[in-house]
């Protein structure tokens, strides 16, 4: 495939650079073709229908008469997904009023992807319960979060793992899934995506343990995260939005992230000694504007052997590497190698 321009009606950049970053993740264009012949109710899987319509219409090649690919409107292929997920808004979809978080809208749409398999395999997820693996009175408590895997399960989900040790005693180990690592990158010694993965899984001091309810309110000295399980697309996420007395107010800090991003041994439950974990970045989606609730997103994408491409609604051009890595991403998107 080549990359495609996508209209928009107005205030909905969010939708058109979720779509083209998902595009660009071989592994999950691949499963969603595979399931093309499963002949896939729009009725009951509306999202992986639409995305199977989605590439349909992005690999047929329109025309027009400047020789230029013909944009089209995936926002009428997905629009029952989209009044969906602003059901629970005071603002109507449409009105051109509400511009919603790009990281949160990508979240949403694999969620539901996700449920959906899950639906036509015959199953259904697990919510917000926890298992028990080890709990007595001479040993340390495990905690795992349950969670009912799917196609898309490998592709976008890893996990990590939690340690809480008060006064440096083993005390409560805590697995759970994520789907996008949400990288604080406010502190004055962050200044690239490494520096916040060290960040976020690194020791924390004097936190309260609030992972399960039988130790709502003690105390830890000692808290370690590390990396379980590690997707075939990792998503980060750089929090650039806070909330203060205004309201949310975005963090313009230029962060650097490689085009090969290595997952270094610290940063893993389980080091390798001989293998190195490596990703590579196939989409950057970028906001501009100076807060959540305006602005405008724009995405890079590179297909597999193709060249970097700048997706601005119905502008599709290339991109020069030095405008790709540009230290204002707000989501990337790497795929494991």
């Amino acid at each position: 495939m080549t990359p495609r321009g996508l209209k928009n009606p107005g205030k909905l950049s969010h939708v058109n650079v979720t779509l083209q970053a998902l595009l660009s993740c071989t592994p999950f264009v691949q499963v969603v073709c595979e399931l093309e012949k499963c002949h896939i109710q729009k009725d009951e899987h509306p999202t992986l229908h639409a995305f199977s319509s989605l590439i349909t219409k992005v690999d047929i090649p329109f025309y027009q008469s400047n020789g230029r690919r013909e944009p089209f409107s995936a926002i009428i292929i997905f629009k029952g997904i989209i009044r969906k997920y602003f059901a629970g808004l005071p603002q109507r979809p449409f009105d051109g009023r509400k511009n919603i978080d790009a990281q949160e809208f990508l979240a949403f749409m694999i969620n539901e992807m996700h449920e959906e398999l899950l639906k036509l395999r015959g199953s259904s997820s697990v919510q917000d319960n926890w298992e028990t693996i080890q709990r007595t009175n001479i040993s340390p408590a495990i905690w795992k979060k349950k969670f009912v895997p799917s196609e898309l399960s490998d592709i976008f989900w890893g996990q990590q793992r939690t340690i809480v040790e008060p006064n440096g005693i083993f005390f409560l180990l805590i697995v759970q899934p994520f789907l996008v690592l949400h990288l604080n990158i406010s502190p004055s010694s962050v200044h690239t995506i490494e520096d916040s993965l060290r960040l976020h899984f690194g020791t924390k001091n004097n936190e309260g343990c609030r992972s399960s309810k039988d130790y709502v309110g003690k105390n830890s000295s000692g808290k370690s995260t590390k990396i379980e399980k590690l997707p075939k697309i990792l998503i980060l996420h750089l929090m650039r939005f806070s909330f203060e007395n205004s309201g949310f107010v975005k963090l313009d800090k230029p962060v650097q992230f490689p085009s090969y991003l290595e997952m270094e041994n610290d940063l893993l439950a389980s080091p390798t000694q001989h293998q190195r974990i490596l990703y590579e970045l196939v989409a950057s989606v970028t906001h501009h504007g100076s807060k959540s609730s305006t602005g405008h997103y724009k995405a890079d994408i590179k297909y597999p052997e193709g060249p970097w491409m700048r997706c601005d609604d119905e502008k599709i051009a290339p991109v020069s590497s030095s405008d790709v890595f540009h230290d204002h991403a707000y989501i990337l998107l790497y795929e494991r190698l």
